[in-house]
């Protein structure tokens, strides 16, 4: 399969977003004996992120990381559990959602960047990848609705000034930008009408 440059820089940047979120936790695990052989439940072994001796307690662990937007943590935790706990099927179901919340917070801050930079069409994008039950999609909901309704205000009103100083070319700009968030803006419609008007073809 081919690698396109997005996947990679995606690739690098949740590589990144796992370890800002562990700080010294991370080398402590990394750099930790590996002696206690898998599948050896009841035992507190050396150099484990974890010290809990059951399965039961280690979902507990991987749970409140997740539910406190720990995923680098939980992540780590979920893989541990499962070299530990090998025939619990629930550890992978948790390093799964570890990792795709992991994929979101990154689709989220990217959408952010698309924001600030008035790229709507790669936010809504971006948005729209973010699935439904992840933790970070009604944080992009309420900052996308927002900003693209600012966006709108800005561009009618910028419109609304050319149409008056008889730039249609900007007024149809603006018009146009608007019409690609809100293909029924009936403002926007209106600003390609008045230049109609004018004389000015759209």
């Amino acid at each position: 399969m081919k690698v396109s440059g997005g996947v990679l820089t995606l690739l690098i940047a949740l590589g990144g977003a796992v370890l800002g979120s562990l700080g010294s936790q991370v080398v402590a695990f990394l750099t930790a004996e590996r002696s206690a052989p898998a599948g050896t439940p009841g035992r507190a072994a050396t150099g484990l992120l974890s010290k809990a001796p059951t399965a039961g307690e280690r979902l507990f662990e991987v749970d409140q990381a997740l539910q406190t937007g720990e995923f680098g943590t939980a992540l780590l935790l979920a893989e541990e559990g499962q070299r530990l706990f090998p025939g619990d099927p629930r550890f992978s179901g948790k390093q799964k959602r570890a990792e795709d919340e992991i994929q979101n917070r990154f689709r989220y801050q990217t959408m952010q960047a698309a924001i600030a930079r008035l790229n709507f069409a790669a936010a809504v994008a971006l948005f729209d990848e973010i699935p439904g039950d992840s933790a970070f999609k009604s944080k992009a909901t309420g900052e996308l609705a927002s900003a693209r309704e600012q966006y709108i205000a800005e561009q009618l009103r910028d419109g609304q000034a050319a149409v008056k100083l008889a730039l249609c070319d900007e007024a149809k700009m603006s018009a146009r930008a608007v019409l690609t968030l809100d293909s029924e803006n009936a403002a926007a419609r209106g600003l390609l009408a008045e230049c109609d008007k004018s004389g000015t073809s759209p």
